[in-house]
């Protein structure tokens, strides 16, 4: 599971804003109070066992004194108000987790409001662009990291490729580096 934030709208489009959020987030935190400590806390799109994942990634260090500047170098010294959609019956816990989120947001000012849905409107609302910011997960079938950097961060194809970006991602630099990542593979 992960935060999707769209980049192609404010408040998002600031890389500020978006590391703020993530400078915001003890994962480990996430874990032990919204699921009673029985997951790992991610530092990727992908787990162990999918070919792509780097063991050297670490988890990111909170730092809410840090997260605070940025938001105001941002231009949002007060904060900001924003949505938090996700589903309320696809993941397990994911109202606590969506809860929690929340909590950890809002110590840096960041006031987000939960938006939980019964998965048959959320998946309408996040592919129609209707979210700037939800709770996500995706399995990676094939045991290749390129399942998910193909199919939820490349530009949108109208195929499969981007079929799930629901971030705005989208750019020839990106899909290039896909690419050649997904023709990097050893097997």
């Amino acid at each position: 599971l992960f935060l999707c934030l769209r980049v192609d709208r404010p408040p998002f489009s600031d890389p500020r804003v978006r590391e703020a959020l993530d400078l915001a987030l003890d994962r480990e935190e996430l874990v032990r109070r919204s699921l009673g400590g029985r997951a790992e806390p991610a530092t990727q799109l992908v787990t162990p066992s999918i070919i792509g994942f780097d063991p050297a990634l670490r988890l990111p260090r909170p730092d809410a004194a840090r997260a605070r500047a940025l938001l105001a170098a941002a231009g949002h010294p007060r904060g900001l108000e924003v949505r938090l959609d996700g589903p309320s019956n696809r993941y397990v816990n994911d109202v606590a987790i969506l809860q929690e989120l929340a909590r950890q947001l809002g110590d840096i000012g960041v006031r987000a409001t939960v938006n939980a849905l019964d998965k048959r409107d959320f998946f309408p609302l996040i592919e129609g662009g209707g979210s700037s910011m939800h709770l996500l997960g995706y399995s990676c079938e094939s045991g290749d990291a390129g399942d998910v950097l193909g199919a939820l961060l490349r530009s949108a194809t109208g195929g499969a490729l981007g079929s799930l970006n629901s971030m705005g991602l989208a750019g020839p630099a990106l899909d290039r580096l896909i690419e050649e990542a997904d023709g990097a593979r050893t097997d």
